[in-house]
């Protein structure tokens, strides 16, 4: 021990002596004596005091009860905090006459955070792989001051050392291992898990600004709706990705400047990289030909040009081409050069019928038709180009989407609850990070389910394996659960959204205040809590100086709209009744100046579905000769199982009931089975023959019908029975749905 006389706390936390250095600096509130440093007894006696000052940043040990609620970290470790020293006093303190105490700064470390998961009783990290960067153990967090997470006053005794702790500026990269133990360059605040630039000015941020967004898994235009435009600035969706081709048709109609990618989010990105390459090898290569060199070989007098890109495949025993299109499954876990290449469609000059269209390779391609095209595609964007390096120029400002959500959805009862990364269906997040590595965009926008984030789908790993990566990229983060009617839908859907943006270049963007008053209240588990976007006067009822409008419902969507059956086929309609809410009102406002019209949508829209609508025309009257009942029955089996899947439900039970029956019952049932499905499709076809008509009648008038894609779903005839079946009001707080249905029980493992 050294020869100093020590002070010593007493407790179930490792702790030993301490003397003040020096004489005291001044004198506090509540008769505290300020001090400047304090020397430390060793943990043992091989090692020196040490002094800590005023500004020095230390680790210090978790309360031992504390620490015993926390996961054991995978080194089997102590739990320590990091601080740094503001100011050091004795004085009264929790009882104690003449405690020697200290205040500080608080900094999270990884652990602390939300991205920690907790697995069967040990913390640990999301893994961040596949060519991502890995996090960076010495990065640690200043805390919010405005939160009260921490007690701002401990006892020197609990101390373990002094750190370096270096301030990075962010958007720089992180210090040599060796200069220091911990780093920081933002701040994090348990209010949305929020990671932010600690007082930084953003160094691009501008006024009147345009941002180019590429939405992913777009479906037919969900994220589209940030393509809008104010004296701030502008967001221009450019490009649409995904492999529904009927969703991208509906998403060029109403964004007829945006290009659309029929391909995997995969696959997209492998052409945006091959391309570049090809065109810093003929384009931007010093003493290169840009007519096309001298690849004579291929340069005998010929006229032709590209039209499209796709990736090519090798065939496998599950890739089979033309046969159910490339599904996820289908493809290489990851796009290579080995297993993956450009396939060019070629064909002569000028346009040529599909005979004089083929797919050649890169290699066999002429260079002077590839080199046009890649003219084309810098001239038009048709695809846009990765970024080089972070704070390069590039084309893509923004990246928004919400990968597939089977994998973990709520609704899956057989979701994987370990190891979720592993399964097919919740790969697409890691491509989801890939594009963001591969453009480096200022902003990102995800979205998806609440399942992403529960505690028993593997501890929200899925969520937080996100926000662990986009950090390691160099980007800020912010998680909010929106509620849709808190932002005026007549619906109460919730969802996560997470918002990045580039350290050191952007300001991150906040959540949008609610408008509007929730049915629903916000009775979710606190960790939802720290990410609800709500107020006050929303969840409790107290004002709070917010002004909010009445809740929507139904009624405000629908009471205005005419009434339709399952077998409707006109989807140009006339409103029932002029508007009779706001929302009606809002619902036909017309589009912005900078967008198409609802008559050039509407023309649009027809040309697409003319030939679905000429199909069942045909059928209606191409039958004439047929007898009224079998004309009919014709038109419900239409419906009923040439353009619906079979009613295999139905099937089951004849099956069932057939095991059982006596050879004179399954004859009767057999009889009574085939005069069942006779008397269906009459019934159906009466119904198609009507709405058919009604069509007809609409179009040979030639008046434009203001009302579009008024259409429900076409349900199979057992299915339309369930949904009659649910009755028109329920006792339950979210309302009648298929749980209410009469003779519908719950099992233990909670399946319906």
């Amino acid at each position: 021990m050294s020869e100093y006389s020590w002070s010593s706390s007493q407790g179930e936390t490792p702790s030993w002596g301490s003397r003040w250095k020096g004489a005291p600096i001044g004198e506090g509130p509540d008769g505290k004596v300020l001090y400047s440093c304090v020397e430390m007894e060793p943990m043992n006696d091989a090692e020196e005091p040490f002094e800590v000052c005023i500004g020095d940043s230390v680790e210090i040990f978790a309360d031992a009860d504390e620490a015993s609620k926390l996961p054991k970290l995978p080194d089997g470790s102590d739990r320590v905090y990091v601080l740094k020293v503001t100011k050091l006093w004795e004085g009264p303190w929790q009882g104690a006459k003449d405690a020697k105490c200290f205040e500080g700064e608080w900094f999270y470390t990884l652990w602390d955070t939300v991205i920690l998961t907790e697995v069967k009783g040990r913390a640990r990290l999301p893994t961040v792989g596949k060519g991502f960067e890995p996090l960076d153990l010495r990065q640690v967090f200043k805390a919010d001051p405005n939160e009260d997470l921490w007690e701002q006053t401990c006892e020197v005794a609990v101390i373990k050392r002094v750190v370096r702790v270096l301030h990075v500026t962010p958007g720089n990269p992180a210090p040599d291992i060796g200069s220091c133990d911990y780093w920081w360059a933002l701040t994090h605040s348990r209010r949305f898990h929020t990671f932010q630039d600690h007082d930084h000015r953003p160094t691009m941020a501008q006024e009147n600004r345009a941002l180019n967004s590429v939405e992913i898994y777009s479906g037919c235009g969900g994220f589209s709706f940030v393509a809008q435009r104010s004296e701030l600035g502008s967001v221009e969706v450019r490009h649409a990705v995904d492999i529904f081709e009927d969703a991208l048709s509906t998403f060029k109609v109403n964004h007829p400047s945006t290009h659309v990618h029929l391909m995997h989010v995969d696959e997209f990105l492998f052409v945006c990289q091959k391309l570049r390459q090809l065109r810093r090898k003929h384009l931007e290569r010093p003493n290169c030909d840009p007519n096309g060199g001298n690849r004579q070989e291929h340069e005998t007098q010929y006229q032709g040009c590209i039209t499209s890109v796709k990736v090519g495949h090798p065939p496998t025993k599950e890739w089979v081409p033309g046969e159910g299109g490339n599904t996820l499954d289908q493809l290489p876990e990851d796009l290579t050069e080995e297993n993956s290449w450009l396939m060019f469609e070629y064909s002569s000059w000028p346009g040529s019928s599909e005979q004089g269209r083929c797919w050649l390779k890169e290699s066999t391609v002429p260079l002077r038709a590839l080199v046009a095209f890649l003219k084309g595609v810098v001239k038009h964007g048709t695809f846009p180009s990765p970024r080089e390096l972070a704070n390069s120029p590039g084309d893509v400002d923004l990246i928004c989407g919400g990968p597939p959500c089977q994998g973990i959805s709520c609704q899956n009862y057989v979701a994987k609850t370990e190891d979720i990364l592993e399964d097919e269906r919740n790969k697409q997040i890691i491509v989801f990070l890939k594009a963001v590595m591969v453009f480096k965009p200022s902003f990102v926008l995800l979205e998806n389910v609440l399942a992403t984030f529960e505690k028993h789908r593997e501890d929200g790993l899925y969520m937080k394996f996100a926000i662990a990566t986009l950090l390691s990229m160099g980007y800020q983060t912010r998680l909010g659960v929106v509620s849709s009617d808190d932002q005026g839908v007549p619906e109460a859907r919730r969802r996560f959204f997470l918002w990045a943006a580039k350290s050191g270049a952007e300001a991150l963007p906040p959540f949008p205040r609610p408008v509007f008053h929730s049915i629903r209240r916000w009775d979710v588990g606190p960790c939802r809590m720290d990410c609800a976007v709500y107020t006050e006067e929303d969840n409790r009822g107290g004002p709070k100086g917010i002004k909010l409008f009445p809740p929507l419902v139904v009624g405000d969507a629908l009471s205005d709209l005419p009434p339709v059956t399952n077998y409707c086929f006109a989807d140009a309609m006339d409103y029932k009744l002029p508007p009779q809410r706001p929302y009606q009102l809002w619902m036909r406002r017309k589009p912005p100046t900078w967008e198409p019209s609802l008559e050039e949508r509407a023309r649009a829209a027809d040309w697409l579905m003319e030939s679905g609508k000429d199909r069942a025309l045909a059928l209606l009257t191409g039958n004439v000769g047929l007898g009224e009942r079998e004309r009919l029955a014709t038109l419900g089996d239409l419906v009923m199982g040439r353009t619906c899947q079979p009613e295999a439900f139905e099937g089951r039970q004849v099956q069932c009931a057939n095991e059982e029956a006596t050879p004179s019952a399954q004859r009767q049932f057999e009889l009574w089975s085939r005069a069942f499905r006779r008397g269906q499709l009459y019934r159906l076809g009466k119904f198609v023959e009507l709405e058919l008509e009604r069509d007809a009648h609409a179009r040979e008038s030639g008046r434009p019908c203001p009302l579009r894609d008024h259409l429900p779903i076409k349900l199979r005839s057992v299915e339309y029975d369930r949904v009659m079946a649910v009755p028109k009001s329920s006792e339950g707080v979210d309302g009648p749905d298929f749980r209410s249905m009469r003779g519908v029980v719950m099992h233990r493992n909670g399946n319906w």
